[in-house]
């Protein structure tokens, strides 16, 4: 990560010079971009739009460095750019004084095997620093060293992001995210749903034609004799909806 850091950091670097040169001998035109940033697969926006001169991409420094993770310096003396790490506050968490009630969580690896061959991407990574979660094109970073996470144990950690959009518990040397805010992505949880084969006893009939060449993981409504329920493709066959089943008197 650092030797691209590195590359990202010294492409800028020339472009700005390539720009200062380019003033001092006659104008230039240049055209505003629109690009889609993404760091670690957590999409980020700038304030400030790229400039685009003679099909070069000139990019807002500061910001970028920003973005990066590192802080940006200027001697105006020596006229020296410099990038330094920002230090990460390692204290960024809740440490909980009780078990937390695992019901509101789910085990991430739990939902990477869930969505593994279901056309949804999941994947958890991270270094030193951060501890990073993927899910679809939604990533977002914790600053949590990622190995950290077998190391303490039976000491509950609640992390969150500055907004409170997302949280992640650190617990029994494992990793879980809250079930409402994987919900609030619009993406599904195993013990939400049910498969058909479960209902085999049941008198209800199903018209699954509607199923037919919707990809994986995408609700679809049904119509039945008891009233709609969703039901969804899945790698092991078609799943229906606990709460929707619960409703029509189906299941208990």
């Amino acid at each position: 990560m650092r030797k691209i850091l590195l590359t990202l950091s010294i492409c800028m670097l020339i472009g700005l010079t390539a720009t200062a040169v380019a003033a001092s001998n006659d104008s230039v035109q240049a055209s505003i971009a629109k690009f889609v940033f993404k760091v670690n697969g957590e999409e980020k926006e700038l304030k400030n739009n790229p400039l685009v001169v003679d099909g070069t991409s000139y990019l807002p420094l500061r910001e970028v460095a920003g973005l990066l993770g590192y802080e940006l310096g200027y001697d105006d003396t020596t006229r020296t750019i410099s990038f330094e790490q920002k230090q990460v506050d390692s204290n960024q968490y809740q440490e909980l004084t009780k078990a937390p009630d695992l019901s509101e969580w789910i085990n991430f690896l739990d939902l990477i095997r869930f969505y593994d061959g279901n056309d949804i991407k999941a994947s958890l990574s991270g270094d030193n620093l951060t501890t990073h979660l993927t899910i679809g094109v939604f990533g977002i970073g914790f600053p949590f060293p990622f190995e950290e996470q077998y190391k303490l144990g039976d000491i509950p950690r609640l992390y969150q992001r500055p907004k409170g959009e997302f949280s992640m518990l650190v617990y029994k040397n494992n990793i879980f995210v809250n079930k409402s805010d994987i919900q609030k992505l619009g993406f599904p949880i195993e013990d939400e749903w049910v498969p058909i084969a479960d209902l085999s006893k049941s008198s209800t009939k199903f018209d699954f034609s509607l199923l037919n060449g919707v990809k994986k993981m995408k609700p679809v409504f049904l119509y039945t004799e008891q009233g709609i329920i969703r039901a969804m493709n899945s790698k092991t066959g078609i799943l229906l909806n606990k709460e929707d089943l619960r409703a029509r008197g189906l299941i208990g």
